[in-house]
């Protein structure tokens, strides 16, 4: 497992192409910064299913998350959007490009995420190989 830790400002975008590994905010698991756009994106090969397991989450809370969130990009289209201490559920996708962004403002803060994600081939997924 390889362990990736977001840098503050322009400095946490990135672009992962290993098949799996962790993604943690800055400062994890204490406070994260004010003032963050990261935006890291997980590269796969064609015909995958990108496997993401929270494993912590405290992000501060709004009603529909205008503070600071964590989103979920798919092709550039928002999948799931995510603030406050409930721990988001798995994610399965299918898609060779998912973007994380986490987004902070300039007040409350909390100490972040933690995240791994397993890139598996989708090809052979949903078949029957059969033997009669």
């Amino acid at each position: 497992m390889i362990l990736f830790i977001l840098c503050p400002r322009s400095e946490c975008n990135g672009v992962f192409t290993a098949k799996a590994g962790t993604l943690q905010s800055l400062n994890y698991p204490a406070r994260y910064d004010n003032n963050l756009d990261c935006s890291l994106i997980i590269k796969a090969p064609k015909d995958s299913i990108i496997h993401i397991i929270f494993d912590a989450f405290d992000v501060e809370f709004g009603q529909d998350c205008e503070y600071d969130y964590l989103m979920v990009n798919i092709e550039r289209n928002v999948h799931a959007r995510h603030c406050g201490n409930a721990i988001p559920e798995d994610l399965s996708i299918s898609t060779d490009i998912l973007e994380i962004a986490f987004i902070t403002d300039m007040t409350e803060v909390g100490s972040g995420f933690r995240l791994s994600y397993t890139v598996i081939s989708a090809k052979g997924q949903g078949e029957c190989r059969c033997t009669l």
